[in-house]
């Protein structure tokens, strides 16, 4: 049984908008993986997205363990740049 330690990561978008990956440490295993990110733009309903998000971020995790889905790397920086180059540059 792996135990997760959720970890918020905020970066800003060329767009005016807002990338927040939602990473997991793997606390018996060590490492991060990204689980998802989310992209949010100045004009959003930013509550209704903030739950839409959650939810998603709940059934991926729910669905499949974080360490079987990408590979965890040894610092957060390099889990989110792996994220970037597997599933391209910031969508918003």
């Amino acid at each position: 049984m792996e135990l997760y330690r959720e970890v918020s990561v905020w970066e800003r978008t060329e767009t005016g908008g807002l990338a927040h990956y939602r990473c997991l440490e793997l606390l018996q295993g060590g490492g991060f993986c990204v689980q998802s990110v989310d992209f949010y733009q100045p004009n959003d309903n930013i509550a209704e997205r903030g739950l839409q998000f959650s939810r998603q971020f709940i059934e991926l995790l729910s669905e499949e363990a974080a360490e079987t889905r990408t590979h965890a790397l040894p610092s957060l920086k390099e889990a989110i740049e792996a994220h970037k180059r597997e599933f391209g540059e910031a969508q918003a």
